[in-house]
Parts: C-alpha cells; sequence; structure tokens
C-alpha cells in the first residue's frame, strides 16, 4: 500500500471515529434535555460530515461510482432529517421536485455532474447548520418567515436534483451495463475477426453461441442458419473417424484442453481440419461451454502423403542392397534343401524339406515387413506390443550393415495403439540414420521405457502415460545450427537422400498424438527419442497360433477363389489329399456362380477361401456382399498377401469367419477351416479367435 492510500485511510479512520464519537454526544443530549430540533441538526451535520469524509476518500481512490453512491445514500438521510426539521415547508419541497427530475434526465448522462451537485450539497449543508449550530439566536426556527422560505428553497434545490438522482440510478446501472457490455461485443468482434482460424463457441449442450466470419466462410452458413443443428452436422466426420462431438464431451467432463486432427464433409468435399477445444467457465468456475478453434489443413496433409511416398522410394533404395543379400541367402537356403531332398529318402528328404520350410518363413517375414513399409496413408490402428515390433523393425532395418543393434526394454514395458507399418516406418528411418553416421561399423542401442508426464515437464503433450522409445547412436553427431531444421521436408546434410526421413517420422508421430525430439552434440552421436500415449496390459489383436488342429473333418466341399492358378493347384491338391472335394474359381464372378450352382443343386459349399485382392476382376471384398445375400450363413475365410489390409485386421466387420494370411503352410489353413467349420458351437468365436 502506497503512502497516499495510508494517508486516506487515516483520514477516513479518524472521520468514522468522530462521527461515531459526535451520534452518541447527539443521543445523549437528545434523551437528557429533550433537545429534539438540535438533535435533527447535529445528525444532518453527522451525515454531511461522513458523506464528505468517505466520499472524498473513495474518489481520490480511483472509484468514482462507489464515491457517488456513498453521498447519495447519505443525502437521503440529511433531507429525511431536514424534513422533520423544517416540516413546515414540505408544499415547497414538492412545488419544486419537477425541476430536480429535469435535472437527474440530464444527470444520466453525465454521471461526473452528480457527483460534483452532490459534492456541493454537502458543503451548502455543512455551512447552514453551522450557522444554526454556533448562532442559536439567529438559527432557522427563529428568523423571518422570509428567510425561511429563502433558507429551505437553497436546501431543496440542492438536495431534491440528488434524491431524483438516486431514483433513477438502476436505469443509470442498467445503461453503463448495457454500454460496457456492447463496447465488450464489439471487442470481442474485432478480435474473433482478426483470428485466421475458424471459431465456434458452444454451451454445455453443444448448441453453436457464436461463429466468427471465418467459420461461416468455411461452413458456408451463419448461426442463424446453423441454429438447431449439433457439431456434427456441421461438421460431419468420415466414416470410423472420432465425431467432434465426441472430442468436445471429453473435454466438458475432463475441463482440460485437447487437439485434433480429423477428415470432414464440407460443401460435398472431404477435408482435413486440425483445431484445439478449450472449455469455457464461469465466474463460479464452473464448466458453461467450448470453444472450438479449427483450421483447414488438407493441402498439408495431402503434401505429407506425397513426403511420405517419396520418403519411402528413398529409404528403399537404402534397404535394397541389405534385402536383395538376405533374400539370396534365403533362396539359395530353400533351393539348396529342395534339390536335396530329391535325391534322398524317408527321414533325410524330411529333414531337408523342413530346412526349406524355416528358410521360406524367413522370406515371408522379410516380405511382410516390405509390405508394411510400403503402406502409407491414415494410420490404421491396432494394439502393438512395442518390445516384439522394435524388435523386429530394427533387425529389418540393419540388414547388411556393419553396425550392431542392441535393445533394453523395462519388464513392464506398455503396448500403445497405432499404426503397426508407420510406427515400424519411423524406427526403420532412425536405426538407417544411426548407421549411416557411422560409416566404419559401430552400436545402435533401442531402448522403450514407461514414462508418466505430468505438465511441469515442459513438453507439448497432455499429462498422462506414455512409453518412451529411444534410438541412439555414437557416430558423427549433429551440428547445433541443423538441430531446429533437422524435421524439415528436403533437409540434409547428405551427398545422397533427399532429407524426407525425419520429415515423414515428426508427421507420423504427430498422427499418433506423440513427439519426437532429438538430443545430440557434434562427434558424440545422437539419441532420437519418441513420445508415445500408453496403453497398459495390452494384448495384441492377431496372436500367432501353432497349437495342433483339435479335430480334422473330411469330406467337406471347399470353393477356393485364387487368380493364382499354381496356388489353386497347390491348395486343391492338399484339400483333396486330406479327402475333401474342391471346386476352383479364377475370380468373384466365377465364384459366385458356382456357389449358387452348388446350391440349386442340393450340394453346397461348406467352406469358401477368397483371395481378397484380384487384378482386373472382383476380388474378395466385393465377393462376400454378392456370396452373403446368396447365403447369409456362408462360411468364407479370407486371404490376402497384404496383412496389413484394413479387411486382414477386421475381417469380421466384412462378412468373413475366417482370415489366413499368405503365404501360409498348410496347417494353417487346415486350422483356419476347421475353426469356421466350428462357428455354430457354443465355442465357435473363441475356438476361431484362437485358431487366427
Amino acid at each position: 500500500m502506497n503512502a497516499r492510500n495510508q494517508l486516506l485511510k487515516k483520514l477516513c479512520t479518524i472521520g468514522l471515529i468522530t462521527v461515531l464519537a459526535g451520534m452518541i454526544t447527539i443521543t445523549v443530549t437528545t434523551f437528557l434535555f429533550y433537545q429534539v430540533w438540535d438533535a435533527y441538526v447535529w445528525g444532518m451535520l453527522i451525515l454531511s460530515l461522513l458523506g464528505v469524509t468517505f466520499g472524498s476518500g473513495l474518489l481520490l481512490n480511483n472509484q468514482p461510482q462507489l464515491a457517488e453512491r456513498v453521498m447519495v445514500y447519505l443525502l437521503v438521510g440529511v433531507v429525511i432529517l431536514a424534513i422533520m426539521a423544517f416540516g413546515n415547508n414540505l408544499p415547497l419541497l414538492t412545488c419544486t421536485f419537477l425541476i430536480p427530475l429535469i435535472m437527474g434526465v440530464v444527470l444520466l448522462e453525465k454521471t461526473e455532474s452528480l457527483i460534483l451537485i452532490a459534492s456541493t450539497t454537502f458543503i451548502a449543508v455543512v455551512l447552514i447548520l453551522y450557522v444554526s449550530l454556533v448562532a442559536p439566536d439567529t438559527a432557522i426556527k427563529s428568523l423571518s418567515p422570509s428567510l425561511v422560505i429563502l433558507s429551505n428553497s437553497i436546501i431543496t434545490v440542492l438536495l431534491i436534483p440528488t434524491i431524483s438522482s438516486l431514483i433513477l440510478i438502476p436505469t443509470l446501472d442498467r445503461k453503463r451495463a448495457q454500454e460496457r457490455l456492447s463496447a465488450q461485443k464489439k471487442q470481442l468482434e474485432v478480435v474473433l475477426r482478426s483470428i485466421t482460424d475458424a471459431v465456434i463457441a458452444i454451451d454445455a449442450t453443444g448448441k453453436p453461441l457464436l461463429f466468427n466470419p471465418v467459420a461461416e466462410n468455411m461452413l458456408g452458413m451463419t448461426l442463424s442458419e446453423a441454429e438447431g443443428k449439433t457439431l456434427e452436422q456441421l461438421l460431419p466426420v468420415n466414416y470410423g473417424e472420432t465425431t467432434i462431438g465426441a472430442y468436445v464431451a471429453r473435454v466438458l467432463k475432463s475441463g482440460r484442453h485437447m487437439s485434433f486432427e480429423n477428415k470432414i464433409f464440407l460443401s460435398g468435399q472431404e477435408r482435413m481440419l486440425s483445431g484445439s477445444i478449450s472449455p469455457t467457465r464461469d465466474s463460479a468456475n464452473q464448466i458453461i461451454g467450448a470453444v472450438v478453434a479449427f483450421r483447414d489443413v488438407t493441402i498439408r496433409y495431402l503434401m505429407d502423403q506425397e513426403l511420405q511416398k517419396t520418403g519411402k522410394l528413398e529409404s528403399l533404395g537404402v534397404l535394397a542392397g541389405g534385402i536383395a543379400h538376405d533374400f539370396n541367402n534365403i533362396l539359395t537356403v530353400i533351393l539348396g534343401n529342395i534339390a536335396l531332398a530329391s535325391r534322398l529318402d524317408g527321414e533325410e528328404s524330411g529333414e531337408a524339406l523342413e530346412a526349406a520350410e524355416k528358410a521360406t518363413n524367413r522370406a515371408t517375414n522379410l516380405a511382410q515387413q516390405l509390405l508394411t513399409f510400403a503402406r502409407g496413408g491414415e494410420p490404421l490402428r491396432s494394439n502393438i506390443q512395442l518390445e516384439q515390433m522394435l524388435r523386429e523393425d530394427g533387425r529389418f532395418a540393419s540388414h547388411g550393415s556393419n553396425v550392431e543393434v542392441e535393445f533394453w526394454f523395462a519388464p513392464d514395458l506398455w503396448g500403445v495403439v497405432g499404426d503397426r507399418g508407420q510406427l515400424g516406418q519411423v524406427i526403420q528411418n532412425l536405426v538407417i540414420n544411426a548407421i549411416q553416421s557411422q560409416p566404419s561399423g559401430g552400436k545402435v542401442q533401442i531402448r522403450g521405457q514407461n514414462l508418466i508426464l505430468s505438465e511441469e515437464m515442459g513438453l507439448p503433450l497432455t499429462a498422462g502415460k506414455y512409453v518412451r522409445i529411444s534410438v541412439q547412436d555414437w557416430g558423427s553427431g549433429i551440428a547445433p545450427e541443423n538441430l531446429p531444421k533437422i524435421f524439415d521436408p528436403y533437409f540434409t546434410t547428405k551427398q545422397s537422400g533427399n532429407g524426407l526421413g525425419l520429415a515423414i517420422s515428426y508427421s507420423i508421430i504427430r498422427k499418433h498424438n506423440g513427439y519426437i525430439v532429438v538430443e545430440s552434440e557434434r562427434g558424440k552421436g545422437a539419441t532420437f527419442h519418441i513420445y508415445l500415449p500408453a496403453v497398459d496390459n495390452i494384448v495384441p489383436d492377431i496372436v500367432p497360433n501353432n497349437e495342433p488342429i483339435r479335430s480334422v473333418r473330411t469330406g467337406l466341399r471347399v470353393l477356393i477363389m485364387d487368380d493364382e492358378a499354381g496356388i489353386r493347384r497347390m491348395v486343391g491338391r492338399v484339400l483333396r489329399h486330406e479327402g475333401h472335394t474342391v471346386a476352383e474359381a479364377s475370380n468373384g464372378e466365377e465364384a459366385i456362380a458356382l456357389y449358387r450352382q452348388a446350391q440349386q443343386a442340393q450340394q453346397p459349399f461348406d467352406v469358401v477361401l477368397m483371395d481378397l485382392t484380384i487384378p482386373g476382376g472382383m476380388g474378395g471384398k466385393e465377393a462376400i456382399q454378392l456370396l452373403l445375400e446368396v447365403d447369409a450363413n456362408a462360411r468364407v475365410i479370407v486371404s490376402s498377401g497384404y496383412s496389413s489390409d484394413p479387411v486382414m485386421a477386421h475381417y469380421q466387420e466384412y462378412g468373413f469367419k475366417g482370415m489366413v494370411a499368405k503365404p501360409f503352410n498348410m496347417k494353417d489353413l487346415l486350422r483356419a477351416i476347421e475353426a469356421v467349420m466350428q462357428v455354430d458351437s457354443p465355442s465357435a468365436q473363441t475356438e476361431l479367435s484362437a485358431s487366427q
């Protein structure tokens, strides 16, 4: 508190003590000596002094509105006492009432005048009362009638405007409130017009309350035209995407800010929006709604997609040598063992074929990783056990190099929900960079640990559970001046390469609501840290099952649909050898025709094996819909070499009863057939999922 405020506080305190002492004195005097008239006069004086003391203090303390109210309310008391003391002139008070009413209306526009008149009234009253008290012989009660009228007129003219203003104070307050509200609204409109993002304010029920011009242009409607519509109707999302309304519900429930990226349809076109949602609160800190701010990032999204495609070509070029080396080794093992088996008999022949099968499985895993790496686009989310993924992708990226990859993981490492292929691409990009920074050989370490983030850590992530993946090398490191630019598209310090690997990695991690950062010192290597939202106790979507077949049926009628004649012949021979009847079709049209004929001949197929993709023809995705129209209970197994395809990941949603990924061995196929044949049994779903 400064010196001026302290002085004012002392003055107000002294004034209050003086007034209280005066009031006690007047009260005692009145009851002891019955000086009623003098008591009225003393009361008027005390109230006047009180008004001057507190009113002046408030004015000097920059509180004019409060000063006005204090003085006006105290003047009411002065007027009441004046009427009681000079009641013989009530007609004069009544006659002059119209003048102050007019003055009061004027004062509504000039608050400062009200304060001035109130202060002047105090001074005049103090002077008149002072004369009455110090010169009792000439007091108002002993004056001539003409002087009484004059003195009362003075008091009336000065007091009544203030009283009438008191009557009009509610109107004045409303007018002030309206003016403040109007000014705030204009200021808000200016702010909203200056914001380049679209802004929609909603209440707690999700009803839109306010649009800014950018939102109106983007939505193609005004706030009045949007009346009665929900956010889902204003911003319809793409199929399978989380609705904006669902995001808002989370914010209203948690009271925490959150960001989103969604595909929506605006004016019949698919657009990508990026934005944030923040809760709004009232003076009691209760959530009363939210503000949704967003922008159209479709162009950036399309550029990211192209960056990913271009970056894959660069990375595949780096991997090509190592992959070709591995495939040649695998093929050598396969061809050698097959040739050896043809020259051997009995048990030795079986051992050679078993070795060839193991080599084929190695080739299968390598091909699967290549397919996963090549697929791009939006994340196809599934449950991921990180340790297995990191080991596979770390080893895959180091094929053919002279760099050793080490792994360290927390014993209870949490899992994540994300796109297995895209996250694997990030790890492969980082490992490739680490290898290239150590041309003479060295070491790369991949670590995984659980982390609970708090807002105090300063990372641009919401608080909660995360997994931190670290990829560290001991290579040349990154120059300090290059650190801020390493995630920029096309930035590279290499003679070969287009600098897209880290830009793509940054984009993928951002799509997974994560964060990637690098620590590096020139000559001491680099460490990339990836933060991903964690899910504990995760169960992978697809669990490999090597359990033996519980029961093997014979005599089934099986329809095989595949465009590869070699696959049809091989699968057909195996199934016939197992005692089944087999029919073959090269595309969806043939398969449906054969299925109809079998139905009409009262010899329906028990199981159908469909290839998902048929180049130039109807594949399994289209054929299953038509086949289910023929037979809603058809048992159909989908097969494909693209195991990361959405249909393979969620085959039951498309009407298939089972799934087997290419390349498959005969145990896998027979297990899948046995599983779908049990779909009508009580344990069908358990058996089916276990078999997959």
